[in-house]
């Protein structure tokens, strides 16, 4: 098993938090946010991860190196230019080979991966979303799915839209053959473009409802949320 994480965002809403820092390096209940993800990944039992970067990728390369002081195997690619979630994919297709979990490294999660992976493995899909019930459902990307938890489009809810409140949360299953719906030559993004194109091909992807902890660092106001949360649990 294998875990792929996008940590090479610029971050730009969080400029005054950050600074030049990267935002996967936040600290969070004393070491960096991506930190927590990784050994989320060695809890459950995955100890081979891949980094993609892109902005000030040094530093993160540095901190984390091969990944032996934490206890797992740690590789890295490299966007010259960012090429958006799915473009990622494409600059790892070497590293993707068998079953993976893709973690959005911007999001503190603290959700049960070897339950995430039981359910992917039961549903027998190409692909697993993880959902929650969102705080922000307007400017996130909502899913729509059937009565066997099969998703039938993910959107952006639109002023006055009802829908059901489930937010894709930024972590995700997905076997090799998603690769098929990622175009090597274009920047892309798993939301609006490889996933969409795997349902239009009809491919089962399925959602996985959960209420573990789970918040994204995209704006000053959650990054402090998160803060809040973890230094009140130590």
């Amino acid at each position: 098993m294998k875990a792929f994480i996008l940590a090479g965002g610029f971050g730009m809403r969080m400029k005054g938090v950050v600074g030049d820092a990267p935002k996967v390096m936040l600290p969070v209940a004393g070491k960096p946010l991506l930190q927590h993800l990784v050994e989320l990944c060695r809890t459950h039992g995955i100890s081979d991860i891949m980094l993609s970067l892109h902005y000030r990728r040094e530093v993160i390369r540095q901190y984390f190196g091969d990944g032996s002081s934490l206890g797992v195997n740690i590789s890295y690619v490299e966007e010259k230019t960012p090429r958006g979630s799915g473009g990622a994919l494409d600059e790892a297709r070497g590293f993707l080979t068998d079953t993976f979990v893709m973690l959005n490294g911007d999001v503190m999660n603290q959700v049960n991966l070897r339950k995430l992976l039981d359910f992917h493995r039961q549903k027998g899909g190409i692909g697993t979303l993880v959902v929650h019930r969102s705080s922000h459902p307007f400017d996130s990307d909502m899913i729509e799915t059937d009565k066997n938890q099969k998703v039938v489009r993910i959107f952006r809810p639109k002023p006055g839209e009802k829908f059901v409140n489930l937010g894709n949360a930024g972590l995700f299953v997905f076997e090799p053959g998603i690769l098929s719906y990622v175009d090597a030559l274009k920047d892309q993004s798993m939301e609006k473009d490889v996933i969409p194109r795997a349902l239009q091909a009809q491919e089962p992807l399925y959602a996985y409802e959960t209420d573990e902890y789970m918040k994204d660092i995209g704006t000053p106001e959650r990054y402090e949320e998160v803060q809040r949360m973890f230094k009140s649990a130590q």
